[in-house]
């Protein structure tokens, strides 16, 4: 989170204006993880949903921050679909959302793209591959999709691609581990901000924040129609990128972003 809060024009927000709180999800290696569970570890862990992200995060915001509102609720990809749920599962709790190369739910190519990556998980995992290998696999799938082809081969030239490719030989974290990213990519698979209502359309009527988005047309990791409809749906305020940079259009356009998200967060007054 370095790079995305601090003081500075290339921040995506200002600590000096804001108390921030900043989260570790479930499964993410550092909260409770399949990882680090004494009781349920690696593939005896629980199931969890993002809704089940959410209600604990709430759970310490009240009693162990002792805070009973929440001016704003931020997050970028999966993080985006965790401050979209905020808005629906507590719905008078945040004033204002804020999320960025976001989805309110899967749709077919997510969950294709999703479901890839866990195959290969739980393949390597079924013929006990080292560690190391299941994780390179996984982030040079990742870096194949992160931005769009135009913008890799204008960034990483064939005569330099030996060179990039032994960037992946890394040794793998020992804090969030295969089991963790399995965990996380099924509550993504069966995201569905709109689960426990009649309707889709049942959204407006329930989501009382503010919402901005920040969207990429060019996303290849996060298919972005499923953002603009719900984006119509509520009436939510948006700025979309059309950019090579794909789903890392933040970090490409991180001046407009940031100026747009301080304009956004300025205006006090609720829905």
């Amino acid at each position: 989170m370095g790079n995305l809060i601090g003081t500075g024009p290339n921040k995506l927000l200002d600590s000096s204006k804001y108390f921030i709180i900043a989260v570790d999800a479930i499964g993410n290696g550092i909260s409770t993880s399949p990882s680090n569970s004494v009781t349920q570890n690696g593939k005896d862990f629980p199931q969890f949903t993002m809704r089940d992200m959410v209600n604990s995060q709430y759970e310490l915001v009240t009693k162990v921050l002792g805070l009973d509102h929440l001016y704003a609720a931020i997050g970028g990809s999966m993080g985006s679909m965790q401050v979209l749920q905020w808005a629906v599962s507590y719905p008078d709790f945040v004033d204002k959302i804020v999320a960025y190369v976001p989805t309110p739910w899967s749709n077919s190519y997510d969950m294709l793209v999703w479901s890839t990556r866990l195959q290969i998980i739980e393949s390597a995992q079924r013929v006990n591959m080292p560690e190391k290998d299941i994780m390179k696999s996984l982030s040079m799938l990742i870096q194949s999709i992160a931005q769009t082809p135009n913008y890799f081969v204008k960034n990483i030239p064939r005569e330099k691609f030996d060179e990039y490719l032994k960037s992946f030989d890394r040794e793998p974290s020992k804090t969030f581990t295969s089991y963790d990213y399995a965990s996380q990519l099924r509550a993504m698979i069966n995201l569905d901000i709109s689960k426990n209502l009649e309707s889709k359309e049942k959204l407006k009527d329930v989501i009382k924040a503010k919402v901005f988005m920040i969207i990429s047309l060019q996303d290849h990791i996060v298919h972005p129609q499923p953002a603009l409809d719900f984006a119509e749906l509520i009436g939510a305020e948006k700025l979309v990128f059309d950019s090579e940079c794909g789903h890392l259009v933040v970090n490409c356009e991180m001046e407009k972003c940031s100026k747009a998200i301080a304009e956004f967060l300025k205006e006090l007054k609720r829905r």
